[in-house]
């Protein structure tokens, strides 16, 4: 039976951590904030969003129940094999990041066999970063993905599905690490990487004024931040690539017809784009908790 208040460890407050810290508050967690910046920490205590707080994560590791990672991709692996030994027996880490394939590997090589590992993805974000942009709204009816390790029992799932549950997520869906990050691939990332296409294109500095919606719902998300997405691209680029891959074929088709003034098979590429997204939009949404 686990206590009644569980132990949470949340690493890294910034968007995602600081949003999940005010979404829990009064859900019946205990809750330690741990962030290498201390005015992070001072406003976290100030809002009351947690009991402990501290900039180094050994003490908080040892504590916990649950340990929640919401930081870059290379630093939660960074960080499972410094501190992976010290995490108590029978406790539950998870991690909030778009590539779980390489995390897994890590889990499984600096684990105890004692701890389970239950990824999770919640489909959310903004284009600014960092805690002073966190909203306990961030993943109000978002969907969300898990993604047990094959050993993790059952109970440890369940603990993590509740977390995302009381985050605000309502569809979450299993997946494997491989499907995981071929999807978000697809989903996410390259479509990030599309966006910021188009702002490097040479036309649009000069498109102001002659923009509609399309251009700007298109080009949101091309503010972003370098650092983490060409992170998150380059650990992923296994899945990423075939799929960017697929797209430009797709593209070169399009370019083709143009080429050769095809009109009629232009046509037929937009209308069987058009016959598979309204497939799209009546599929039943999976969810197979």
């Amino acid at each position: 039976m686990r206590p009644e208040k569980e132990k949470l460890c949340v690493i890294g407050c910034g968007l995602m951590g600081g949003s999940l810290l005010m979404r829990l508050e009064g859900k019946g967690y205990e809750i330690w904030a741990v962030d290498i910046d201390e005015h992070v920490l001072e406003e976290i205590q100030k809002q009351g969003l947690a009991q402990h707080v501290s900039t180094e994560p050994a003490k908080a590791i040892a504590w916990a129940d649950m340990i929640v990672l919401c930081l870059m991709p290379q630093t939660v692996i960074e960080l499972i094999a410094e501190y992976g030994c010290a995490i108590k027996p029978g406790a539950i880490l998870t991690d909030f990041y778009g590539v779980k394939s390489p995390i897994l590997q890590a889990a499984r090589q600096y684990l105890p066999s004692c701890v389970a590992y239950v990824g999770a993805h919640p489909m959310a974000g903004l284009e600014k970063g960092k805690f002073v942009n966190a909203t306990p709204m961030l993943f109000n009816r978002a969907n969300a993905l898990l993604i047990p390790a094959p050993e993790a029992e059952d109970t440890a799932v369940d603990t993590v599905f509740c977390l995302l549950k009381r985050a605000g997520c309502v569809r979450i869906t299993h997946c494997t690490p491989e499907k995981h990050d071929e999807m978000i691939g697809f989903t996410s990332q390259m479509m990030h990487l599309l966006a910021a296409g188009i702002a490097n294109h040479p036309l649009y500095p000069h498109s102001k004024g002659y923009e509609g919606g399309s251009l700007r719902d298109f080009t949101r998300i091309a503010t972003i931040d370098a650092e983490m997405w060409s992170a998150l691209c380059m650990l992923n680029r296994e899945f990423l690539t075939p799929v960017l891959k697929d797209y430009v074929k797709n593209l070169e088709s399009v370019l083709q017809t143009l080429e050769q003034e095809d009109t009629d098979g232009l046509k037929t590429m937009l209308q069987s784009a058009n016959a598979v997204k309204e497939q799209w939009i009546h599929a039943p949404t999976k969810s197979t908790h």
